[in-house]
């Protein structure tokens, strides 16, 4: 997805579509009417600017109904961006529409977080508008809409960064709602557009805690923050223990309810209510160049132990510095690498870390071979010893060849994933045949010693 200068929006053909082949002047905003969309003349994209409206030996067309709302709403757009390179949050808050009671609340929230949370917003793409009013003159459908003022909405994608964040910047998708004020485009609301990911600065009531080496941790009140902040320094420091060129960059969030976490990490409902804690790329892409965020599931984490605490996130910030979110890795590696680093720096006995996966050994017997990755789907109901046995292959080959080999073939792996078997007899001298066999007799034999 390709970023665009804040000199220049491109409207993509979808808008231009809706614009152009109509005639006539842009109607008065106030009266909540907006142009039906028409099929245009001349395909491609059209693109819209706040600059001069005449250029040197021409004149200036009549503008096509709607133009002039998809015009001010870019000016808008612009003004945010403005304010936030200058950090004047006031005038962030100025582009919401101070009429209506509920944007000028959601206006000053989302306000706060981009200050507190250090959002800059490094350009926006216009991508889809609706240019139809959604209220009729003389009445509202929204009970907190003056009368008469019709509304309109854009798709625009946003590229932002934290301004402390080492990474390349995040675009989101987000669906803004206007509304005319004195013939200027005012917000009325933005929220992530359909099947796209919440950015965490439109998420209300946030609090925002840093530490030292690039931590940054948000959650719903200052003490869990704080609290939380302290965590992600543990496993921080047990990572960089095993990786020990990784510059140990972590975001976390610990969103304050169900719906806010799905949101977030663009889960089906109920999808994850058993898994602790996710890391996902922040804006749902899957390259692997842009920051990832831990987010931490609002219904496990406050029934966590502080062992499990410590678990769950250094597993995580494992998966961060090693980029296991956008991995090609079979998951057996990735979740098996990140799970015995954590166990190891948890100092959690092997009997109480491989539990469940012991059970499943006693009663079936060994599995024949390595997890599939089908079996990591979230909603298994055996998931606890699939990562556990996974870790077991990792503590295999640490018993064979140590751990710096271990982090080597992983590395190594993770270059080269379409050949992970010659790397395997590169690196560990072995095979995967060889490997399974070593791993089932450590099953068996950690089995008969419970």
């Amino acid at each position: 997805m390709g970023s665009w200068r804040s000199t220049s929006v491109v409207v993509t053909l979808a808008v231009a579509t809706a614009l152009g082949g109509c005639d006539g002047a842009d109607p008065p905003e106030a009266d909540g009417i907006g142009g039906s969309p028409t099929t245009a003349a001349a395909g491609g994209p059209t693109t819209a600017s706040a600059g001069p409206a005449t250029s040197a030996g021409t004149s200036t067309p009549s503008a096509p109904r709607g133009a002039g709302r998809v015009a001010r709403t870019i000016q808008m757009l612009r003004s945010q961006q403005t304010a936030l390179d200058q950090k004047a949050y006031r005038g962030y808050e100025a582009t919401w529409a101070a009429e209506v009671r509920t944007a000028r609340r959601r206006g000053r929230a989302i306000a706060a977080n981009l200050r507190s949370m250090r959002v800059a917003q490094t350009s926006f793409h216009v991508v889809r508008s609706s240019l139809r009013a959604t209220n009729a003159p003389g009445r509202s459908a929204d009970p907190d809409l003056p009368a008469g003022q019709g509304s309109w909405t854009l798709e625009v994608d946003v590229g932002w960064r934290f301004d402390d964040v080492v990474g390349q910047d995040m675009v989101s998708r987000l669906a803004y709602t206007m509304l005319a004020v004195d013939g200027m485009a005012k917000v009325t609301e933005i929220t992530a557009s359909r099947g796209a990911r919440q950015p965490i600065w439109l998420v209300s009531g946030l609090h925002t805690s840093r530490g030292r080496g690039g931590v940054l941790v948000i959650a719903p009140t200052a003490e869990r923050a704080a609290g939380l902040a302290r965590w992600m320094q543990v496993a921080r420091r047990d990572v960089q223990g095993v990786l020990h060129d990784w510059p140990g960059h972590l975001i976390t969030y610990s969103p304050a309810t169900r719906s806010q976490f799905d949101s977030i990490v663009g889960a089906a409902k109920r999808e994850y209510d058993d898994i602790a804690a996710v890391t996902v790329t922040v804006d749902g892409s899957a390259e692997g160049h842009g920051p990832v965020a831990i987010v931490v599931n609002p219904r496990i984490w406050p029934f966590l132990r502080p062992v499990g605490r410590h678990v769950v996130l250094t597993h995580e910030a494992t998966h961060v510095a090693t980029g296991g979110t956008t991995s090609n890795l079979p998951l057996w590696l990735t979740e098996g690498f990140a799970d015995y680093v954590a166990v190891t720096a948890a100092r959690v006995p092997v009997n109480v870390a491989a539990a469940a996966a012991l059970r499943v050994v006693r009663r079936q017997g060994p599995p024949r071979r390595l997890p599939a990755n089908r079996e990591f789907a979230a909603t298994k109901p055996d998931l606890e010893s699939t990562y556990e046995l996974s870790s077991l292959v990792m503590l295999t080959i640490v018993r064979n060849v140590g751990r710096c080999r271990l982090v080597d073939f992983y590395r190594d792996a993770d270059a080269h994933p379409a050949h992970l078997e010659a790397v395997l007899e590169r690196d560990l001298g072995t095979s995967a045949a060889t490997l399974t066999s070593r791993w089932r007799r450590l099953l068996v034999g950690l089995a008969g010693a419970q």
